[in-house]
């Protein structure tokens, strides 16, 4: 389901559902997924469950059990940099919430682990753009404020993809369907 979301219940129920449980706006998130993890499978770009990233290269699987074995040999080669899943949650700097990579492999604990992550810098923020920003690169920093701002972009560019030319008007509409009174 890529270019069909054009408001958040047409979002994947998981993603919603995730979303609704993080206070997270549901199309914003599914946006996220598919910058991190985005795949084209049969005419229609996704979200991939079994992608790593490792130290900037993407890798896509076809099964569970391929990418936690390819995972495991990154690991052991001494790799540390590794985003893992959906949501690319991510090696060493997710440790609050990544602490054991198998669990990280299932699709669902990833999209909780990302939503938790997402969640905290928007607490931080204020703001779920920066917080967009700041998912993937906290730092403050001047290379890594361009990080952030460059993949905010190109998040921003994912959700207007989505939502078409209705993007603009719905925004201030699909960000009051977040609420922050979350875990």
């Amino acid at each position: 389901m890529g270019a069909e979301v054009r408001r958040p219940a047409d979002v994947p129920s998981a993603y919603r559902e995730t979303a609704r449980l993080y206070g997270i706006p549901p199309v914003l998130f599914y946006a996220m997924a598919l910058q991190e993890s985005g795949r084209t499978v049969r005419n229609a770009h996704r979200p991939w469950p079994w992608t790593l990233n490792v130290e900037g290269e993407s890798y896509y699987y076809d099964t569970q059990t391929q990418m936690w074995d390819a995972l495991r040999g990154f690991v052991m080669a001494g790799r540390t940099h590794i985003g893992i899943g959906l949501l690319q949650v991510t090696t060493p700097y997710n440790g609050h919430v990544l602490s054991d990579l198998y669990a990280a492999i299932d699709p669902y604990t990833n999209l909780r682990m990302g939503a938790q992550i997402l969640l905290e810098r928007y607490r931080e923020t204020g703001d779920w753009w920066i917080a967009v920003g700041h998912y993937h690169s906290p730092g403050r920093k001047p290379p890594q404020i361009e990080r952030a701002r460059h993949y905010r972009e190109s998040v921003q560019r994912r959700w207007r993809k989505l939502y078409g030319p209705l993007a603009d008007g719905l925004e201030q509409e699909v960000w009051s369907w977040a609420s922050i009174d979350t875990p």
